[in-house]
């Protein structure tokens, strides 16, 4: 249970690192149509079903292999991460070079 428990918390870290992507991309696109960078984020459609979704990744993999969707997912949290982190600096990059 502590594991699914894990999982959620994953994925709602992974929707927060997407919610700040998001506005950083709409203040830069704000930026580039000569408005103000006040850009936001929307959080209805993700917060429920991503967590759903990774929980029912985990369970289903879990069917198969005990405990392998834990480490599934939790690779696949590492790897997003990582991925983010590169793409999100750029991201800050660029925001900062255009204000």
């Amino acid at each position: 249970m502590l594991a699914y428990l894990l999982i959620v918390v994953f994925s709602i870290i992974l929707c927060f690192m997407n919610f700040a992507s998001e506005i950083v991309h709409g203040n830069i696109s704000h930026i580039k149509n000569g408005r103000t960078p006040n850009a936001g984020a929307c959080i209805f459609p993700i917060i429920p079903f991503i967590p759903l979704l990774f929980i029912c990744i985990t369970w289903v993999i879990n069917k198969f292999h005990p405990n392998a969707g834990f480490y599934a997912v939790s690779i696949i949290f590492i790897i997003i991460s990582i991925a983010w982190f590169f793409k999100y600096t750029k991201l800050k990059k660029e925001l900062q070079s255009l204000v």
